[in-house]
């Protein structure tokens, strides 16, 4: 038998003895496998509500820097066209008051966005490259859960034919 089924057998074993079982139960293992499923769907959905959180405070922030940018790009023309015209002080003042007060409230909104975001204490696990790194690593667990789940059924599977077997020989 290759090393590696041996290896799989023994841990079975190992778990037989931890658990009291009296040979591969298919229904305690069932359980252990559904209970194992639920949290890791749990972690899973857990991940897509910070992912889905962050991507939201993420747009607002771009957003808001975006309008930050935006505006001060407006202050600057402001300023470029006034040193052109002949300057009339009380236009110039309103409109360099309004202007003022916009970047002042998109400032105060991204730094609220900002705020938020670094509250919401998102592990760099979460992030995109580890994410990849955890799905990958996570498709290899399943596939070698599915091999686990086959090598028990085959286990199982073999004790019933011998059962059988050893009935037809009595």
């Amino acid at each position: 038998m290759p090393q590696k089924y041996q290896k799989l057998l023994e841990e079975a074993a190992q778990y037989e003895k931890c658990f009291g079982l009296n040979g591969l139960e298919k229904d305690g293992i069932n359980l252990k496998n559904v209970r194992k499923q639920s949290d890791e769907m749990d972690e899973e959905y857990e991940i897509l509500k910070l992912q889905h959180k962050n991507v939201e405070l993420q747009s607002k922030i771009n957003k808001n820097a975006k309008d930050i940018a935006q505006l001060k790009q407006d202050i600057e023309q402001a300023r470029k066209s006034l040193r052109c015209q002949k300057p009339n002080p009380e236009t110039i003042k309103e409109e360099m008051r309004t202007i003022k007060i916009k970047l002042a409230s998109y400032e105060e909104n991204y730094l609220k966005a900002k705020a938020k975001f670094t509250k919401l204490g998102i592990p760099d696990m979460v992030y995109p490259t580890s994410i990849e790194i955890l799905v990958s690593q996570l498709t290899a667990l399943k596939s070698q859960e599915m091999e686990l789940k086959q090598l028990a059924d085959d286990v199982m599977y073999t004790r019933q034919v011998r059962n059988k077997l050893n009935k037809l020989r009595l």
